[in-house]
């Protein structure tokens, strides 16, 4: 073997080498879908936004148009393909983002979230996430999803 063949052979093994170093480091960084907790950098809603608390009642109602919204059953892009049927995080389109959707069904991290902060995420999307902005829903259709999201962590 030459020496260029060689050196070939070692840069391509290095190449490799690296690669499966970097996919690893970024599996061990990025939590499994459904992982609790699930910690993670998401930007802050604005302070106005933060100070809102949700005005709709937590009715039978309210919550059923939230999950109409959540599957798809209106107008919007179905949530439950990233975050699952049971807000899990584990959705069928979950596997393809980093970092994975966020799993409602942890208390430990619903119950750090404000309704003001959901509400904003929602609106605005989560530049950090693949999460994007639902400005085709209402104020109202918003704080419907908020309420049935919270019903995961129940």
């Amino acid at each position: 073997m030459s020496a260029p063949d060689s050196r070939q052979k070692l840069l391509a093994h290095a190449f490799w080498l690296s690669l499966a170093l970097i996919a690893q480091t970024v599996a061990a960084a990025d939590p499994a879908p459904g992982e609790c907790p699930q910690r993670r950098v998401t930007v802050k809603a604005p302070p106005e936004y933060l100070a809102r608390t949700n005005p709709l009642p937590a009715s039978p109602e309210v919550i059923q148009a939230g999950e109409r919204s959540f599957t798809g059953k209106s107008k919007s892009v179905p949530c439950v393909f990233c975050h699952g049927a049971k807000g899990d995080g584990k959705g069928y389109l979950a596997s393809q983002y980093v970092p994975r959707p966020r799993n409602f069904t942890c208390k430990e991290i619903m119950s750090e979230l404000p309704d003001g902060q959901l509400f904003w995420i929602i609106q605005n999307g989560s530049p950090d996430a693949a999460m994007p902005p639902a400005k085709h829903l209402s104020d109202e259709e918003i704080w419907q999803l908020v309420r049935y999201v919270r019903t995961f962590s129940r």
